[in-house]
């Protein structure tokens, strides 16, 4: 069940622990993280996700809705995407570790991205951009 975030900034809902529907906000949602490990089950219509300046570990086990040309960003440090929806269209910023689970993956990657490790699982690796 989403929360009814009417009323609320990004910022204020940033504050709010196991928030990741964003339905309700009336500018562009983003949904900031905190250092160290995260995991969301389902993530709708959150344009940007921020991590940290500290090694993250982001773990969405659901949906990503379908926002298009949704960011993560993880910031600096050595951080970890691991993700398991099956078709992900999504810019990466600041994430040096792409995991995704053992169904087909398909990412497509709407930004340049340089010293990216991938490993997308058994059985198959589907990647473009």
């Amino acid at each position: 069940m989403a929360a009814d975030l009417s009323g609320f900034t990004a910022a204020e809902v940033s504050t709010r622990p196991g928030t990741s529907d964003l339905t309700g906000l009336a500018e562009a949602p983003t949904l900031y993280l905190t250092g160290g490990a995260n995991s969301l089950n389902d993530v709708f219509n959150a344009n940007h996700i921020i991590g940290s300046a500290t090694n993250d570990a982001l773990t969405i086990a659901g949906s990503l809705g379908n926002v298009s040309g949704k960011t993560i960003d993880l910031g600096d440090g050595d951080d970890t995407l691991n993700i398991s929806t099956v078709h992900t269209p999504i810019g990466l910023v600041g994430v040096e570790h792409l995991n995704g689970n053992s169904q087909d993956n398909f990412f497509t990657l709407l930004s340049n991205v340089s010293g990216l490790a991938v490993d997308l699982g058994a059985p198959a690796e589907l990647r473009s951009g």
